[in-house]
């Protein structure tokens, strides 16, 4: 018993009542009358009735109850037992450019065309783990969640088309980053990101870089295209044209993407009309399953084995005896219904201490924001909770019933990512004219009036 210990010892403070209560039970454990004033104690125990330690029955095993129900709260423990510390699913990402250089015509039909072709047939060698899908251009989205269904996702790649992307342009470094919360938020703290592009910019590769490092997350890229380049055609027919009217040609910057990939510890392939690109990486799919498989069976951990359920057992006869007599029944009830779980406990004093939007707020920061969204009062907890979920209309909403910088600021985000541009640069508008020094409202601004007017050329572009 020298690794005797509580895993939650915090629990024992609750002791002190028990410890009073028993003490002023010693100390009048019998009545005082005036015939103790001429029988020796040693007598007084035998003569005089003892009818009123009876009645002091049900506060001793109020006593042992409470006493019994603490220590199993606080977690005793003195014996480690082995536990499985991995886990032989692996998260996967498949990351997709939908930048409008994707439509360049070198490869046949185009590049997009190509690269969904490839990343279905990858998608449908991965049987094992789990598949997420992230699509980007000039902001990032979640197109599939993670699923041990790889279909879901090769079901999803046919509809990727830039035209639907909210935000023009290109950020990698956003791509990156949802995939890499995808992969976290699902547990996997190991996993690939499987990378569909055909340029990235010194900005992107230096915030890829810098996101990828110090992690377990492996880096494939597929460069889509041809280093001589194709000019890119619109939906319309028409050629895409730069500003002073020269065609672009957007050409595979393979020397870039393969320094990107050494530099992460990552691989670059080039898109390949055979399947070698491909059978390379499912070929490292499979022997990464078979390692896994093996090292789930033989490493395992240690972790301190809790006896406070083995304890609360002992409660459960005077519970019975409380039940029959009716008496405090309800005190111990409401102290035996908390489990004794670092968790559970938590969620308990939230709720005897905390109000719904204090609540709110923890989910908040724990990212469970359907939970924050369910319990907030407050529409900017509220809203904060639904934009974070996607549902910008509802967090719309929300903002709409405040009259503060912030929630103009970030109603501005909201219509920004809905792609109703006038709007919130209205919204910016207003955040700015309550606070003035309000930067990240200027910086928010200026660029959804640059998209704004990048939209106004692509449109006069194709009207010619």
């Amino acid at each position: 018993m020298d690794d005797f210990h509580f895993l939650r010892p915090e629990w024992l403070i609750a002791l002190l009542p028990c410890i009073a209560l028993a003490w002023y039970l010693k100390q009048h454990q019998l009545v005082q009358s005036s015939w103790h004033k001429f029988i020796p104690a040693h007598l007084a125990t035998k003569l005089i009735s003892n009818s009123n330690q009876v009645k002091q029955f049900p506060l001793y095993s109020l006593i042992l109850l409470w006493s019994v129900i603490v220590l199993a709260l606080a977690g005793p423990a003195w014996e480690k037992r082995p536990q499985p510390v991995f886990s032989a699913d692996i998260g996967r990402v498949i990351l997709f450019d939908l930048s409008m250089s994707m439509r360049s015509e070198d490869l046949k039909p185009d590049r997009l065309t190509q690269a969904r072709f490839k990343a279905i047939d990858l998608s449908r060698q991965i049987t094992e783990g789990e598949l997420g899908l992230v699509a980007y251009a000039g902001d990032a989205f979640t197109i599939s969640p993670l699923t041990p269904d790889s279909k879901n996702v090769a079901a999803l790649l046919p509809s990727l088309q830039p035209e639907i992307m909210p935000v023009m342009g290109s950020d990698a470094g956003l791509g990156v980053i949802e995939a890499i919360e995808l992969l976290k938020n699902a547990g996997h703290l190991k996993g690939e990101i499987y990378w569909f592009t055909d340029h990235v910019s010194q900005l992107e590769f230096e915030d890829v870089s810098r996101y990828l490092n110090n992690t377990e997350y492996t880096l494939v890229i597929f460069g889509v295209g041809t280093p001589t380049g194709a000019p890119i055609k619109l939906q319309s027919g028409e050629l895409l044209k730069d500003s002073s009217g020269s065609i672009v040609i957007p050409k595979l910057n393979e020397s870039k993407l393969t320094t990107l990939a050494k530099s992460v510890s990552g691989h670059y392939h080039r898109l390949t009309t055979s399947d070698r690109d491909i059978n390379y990486v499912t070929e490292s799919i499979q022997r990464q399953n078979k390692n896994a498989k093996q090292e789930e069976t033989e490493i395992t951990g240690d972790q301190w084995f809790d006896f406070g359920a083995v304890l609360s057992v002992l409660a459960l006869p005077l519970f019975l005896w409380f039940a029959r007599q009716q008496s405090l029944f309800a005190v111990g009830l409401l102290i035996f219904s908390a489990s004794y779980t670092n968790d559970s406990y938590a969620n308990v004093i939230d709720r005897l201490f905390k109000n719904d939007d204090q609540q709110a707020m923890t989910a908040l920061q724990q990212q469970k924001y359907q939970d924050a969204a369910a319990l907030a009062d407050d529409p900017a907890i509220k809203g904060a909770a639904l934009f974070k979920q996607g549902n910008l209309e509802a967090a719309i909403e929300q903002f709409n019933q405040l009259d503060s910088a912030d929630a103009f600021y970030n109603k501005g985000n909201a219509l920004a990512q809905l792609g109703k541009l006038d709007e919130a640069i209205k919204a910016y508008d207003q955040a700015i004219k309550r606070q003035p020094d309000f930067s990240k409202a200027q910086d928010n601004k200026a660029l959804a009036e640059q998209l704004k007017n990048q939209q106004q050329q692509q449109d006069g572009q194709q009207q010619q």
